[in-house]
C-alpha cells in the first residue's frame, strides 16, 4: 500500500508542476499586469512546488490573496495557483473550488481552461467526489477535450 501511495503522490506532483510550468502564470503581461506585492508571493509559491511543498506555496499564496484591491487579473492568477498548491498540500476541496473560480473569471485561455478541467477531474477523484468527476469531464468535453 505504501508503494501506491508514493506513486500517486509522485503522480499528482509531475501532474501538478506539468500544469504549472507549461503555462506562464506569473510572467505573462496582461491588460491588467500584477503587482509586485502580489507577483513576489505568487512566484515563491510557484518555487514551492517545485520543490514538492504544497503546504509551503498555500502559505505564499496566501500572503498573495491579502493584498488589498485585487484586480481581476490579480484574483485570476490567485485562484489559477490556489487550484494545484491545494491539491498538493491534499486539500482537495479548496482545489475544486479555486478551480472553479479561475474558470468562472473568464479569463483562462482556451489551453488553461482544458487543463484547469483537467486538474478537477484528478481533485474530484482523489475526494471521491463524483458529481464533480462528471461535470469537469463534461466541461473538459464541451471545452474541446478529446
Amino acid at each position: 500500500m505504501h508503494f501506491r501511495t508514493d506513486r500517486c503522490l509522485r503522480c499528482a506532483r509531475a501532474f501538478v508542476l506539468s500544469l504549472l510550468l507549461g503555462s506562464p502564470l506569473v510572467w505573462a503581461q496582461p491588460a491588467e499586469p500584477l503587482r509586485s506585492e502580489v507577483a513576489k508571493p505568487l512566484q515563491a509559491a510557484q518555487e514551492a512546488m517545485r520543490a514538492g511543498n504544497g503546504a509551503d506555496a498555500m502559505a505564499r499564496i496566501k500572503e498573495a490573496a491579502a493584498v488589498p484591491q485585487l484586480n481581476g487579473h490579480e484574483r485570476y492568477m490567485i485562484d489559477r495557483m490556489r487550484g494545484p498548491a491545494a491539491a498538493m498540500a491534499g486539500d482537495y476541496p479548496e482545489a475544486l473550488r479555486s478551480f472553479d473560480s479561475a474558470l468562472a473569471s473568464g479569463r483562462p485561455t482556451a489551453t488553461e481552461r482544458l487543463a484547469i478541467w483537467q486538474a478537477m477531474v484528478q481533485s474530484a477523484q482523489r475526494a471521491n467526489d463524483a458529481g464533480v468527476v462528471a461535470r469537469a469531464a463534461r466541461g473538459y468535453i464541451a471545452d474541446g477535450g478529446p
